[in-house]
């Protein structure tokens, strides 16, 4: 029993310093991008990182690489962690039809998109009201969740996109660009 509570609380501290990451680049809009990661290599850490997420929820999950030798410039622990955001809201809102689709796949000439897919409710027309700072349809939520993977994207020279799915609900996208350090953006925070 001390060492089921030893783990519980070691995953209860990593994820409360993933938190810390993620609200410092929240804040200051800005992250050190030390690693270079193939789009293969982030959908297995990612695949990885989802485990104890998706173990929880009955939900039927295809992973899909559309392009290994793609490399990006970036930070793995806070990227991940962005894109964990977003298959959390994913697998929040599924309905009967639990379903989702997690790509890493070409956006543009030379960019990459992290994508999920759900098969929920999709936003109807929200997308804009949804990355608000403090929006939020749950009881407990703070609100902070698209607008810090918001500032996570724009770190990494990149852009959150949400729109509708192929699987009826809501495509949630980080795009980035390729192999390269980002260009510096002005320090706006939202569109």
């Amino acid at each position: 029993r001390r060492t089921q509570f030893a783990n519980k609380l070691f995953e209860r501290l990593q994820h409360m310093e993933q938190q810390i990451r993620e609200m410092s680049v929240f804040v200051t809009g800005q992250v050190a991008l030390p690693d270079l990661e193939t789009g293969a290599e982030l959908l297995a850490a990612f695949r990885s990182a989802a485990e104890p997420l998706l173990s929880a929820a009955d939900v039927r999950v295809q992973w899909v690489a559309h392009l290994e030798d793609v490399e990006l410039r970036c930070n793995r622990e806070v990227l991940l962690g962005a894109w964990l955001n977003l298959l959390n809201n994913a697998v929040q809102a599924l309905g009967d039809t639990r379903e989702i689709h997690v790509s890493v796949a070409s956006w543009g000439a030379h960019g990459v998109a992290l994508r999920i897919d759900d098969s929920g409710s999709g936003l109807r027309g929200r997308e804009r009201e949804v990355t608000r700072e403090f929006f939020t349809t749950k009881a407990a939520g703070t609100g902070l969740g698209l607008p810090v993977v918001q500032a996570v994207a724009r770190a990494h020279g990149g852009e959150l996109f949400l729109g509708d799915s192929p699987l009826q609900g809501t495509r949630a996208e980080i795009r980035l660009p390729s192999g390269r350090a980002p260009a510096q953006k002005p320090q706006e925070r939202f569109r």
